[in-house]
């Protein structure tokens, strides 16, 4: 059986700018995408935990999958990401990426 593709985004964040980040994030960026890009059927959100050793240059790392209906629907949802920053944005850096998973 065949399952649904997958968009996978990768990102890392400061510590210090993940409670900023995750406000506009789960409150106004991806309800947004869904809504503009139907294609998307669900999303899940997933963040490090428990890292070890000197956080004065960690970077929390996260990973947000997208599943949609369809492969063509996937690349439309790949299409429909902005990775670029808002030039006035100090908490994207450019460390973002994203991807498709073969159904």
């Amino acid at each position: 059986m065949v399952g649904r593709p997958l968009v996978v985004v990768s990102f890392r964040l400061d510590v210090e700018q993940e409670a900023p980040f995750s406000e506009f994030y789960n409150h106004r960026y991806q309800p947004g995408l869904m809504h503009d890009v139907p294609a998307i059927r669900s999303a899940w959100r997933y963040q490090e935990h428990h890292v070890a050793g000197s956080l004065k240059y960690y970077r929390k790392q996260f990973l947000t999958i997208f599943e949609c209906g369809s492969r063509p629907e996937a690349e439309q949802v790949v299409a429909g990401l902005d990775l670029g920053s808002p030039p006035d944005d100090p908490i994207f850096d450019g460390d973002e990426s994203a991807g498709l998973l073969p159904a």
